[in-house]
């Protein structure tokens, strides 16, 4: 009787070993698990980290870039307007200089003086050829008179001819008669 309960002692024992054992195990295992959940959550964390930490160094160097360029390109069109305004600068001291005021009016002056000068030239030259022609229309006339003149006295000769055959024909009718 001793020894069986010895016996049921022992194994029960060794049941509750056995079973401290699994629970060991399990809790164990468990343990592990749960260790490796929370290693492959950190790798999982540290990985997403890792990449926000990409994405966001590459937003920066774009944005970087963008800045850059941004401010290449308003570099560039202040030095395209400050060449503008040089140019503008540039032309309109020239236009200054060409038209500036005591000499323009000058020469204006002078420019109307000549022309003044001209036509009066012109006029004359115009009296003169007046003249020329006026004094042409006179020998033309003077000529015209002359013809006048020679025609007249060949009408008178034609008549005095014509006189002279009328007598003759007269004589002639006389003497037939006769």
């Amino acid at each position: 009787m001793m020894m069986m309960m010895m016996m049921m002692m022992m194994m029960m024992m060794m049941m509750i070993m056995m079973m401290m054992m699994v629970m060991m195990m399990m809790m164990m295992m468990m343990m592990m698990m749960m260790m490796m959940m929370m290693m492959m959550m950190m790798m999982m964390m540290m990985m997403m980290m890792m990449m926000m930490m990409m994405i966001m160094m590459m937003m920066m160097m774009m944005m970087m870039m963008m800045m850059m360029m941004m401010m290449m390109m308003m570099m560039m069109m202040m030095m395209m307007m400050m060449m503008m305004m040089m140019m503008m600068m540039m032309m309109m001291m020239m236009m200054m200089v060409v038209m500036s005021v005591d000499n323009d009016d000058d020469v204006v002056i002078d420019d109307e003086e000549e022309e003044k000068e001209e036509d009066k030239e012109e006029e004359e030259d115009d009296e003169e050829e007046n003249e020329e022609n006026e004094e042409d229309e006179e020998e033309d006339e003077d000529e015209d008179e002359d013809e006048e003149e020679e025609d007249e006295e060949e009408e008178d000769e034609e008549e005095e001819d014509e006189e002279e055959k009328d007598e003759e024909e007269d004589a002639r009718f006389i003497s037939d008669i006769s």
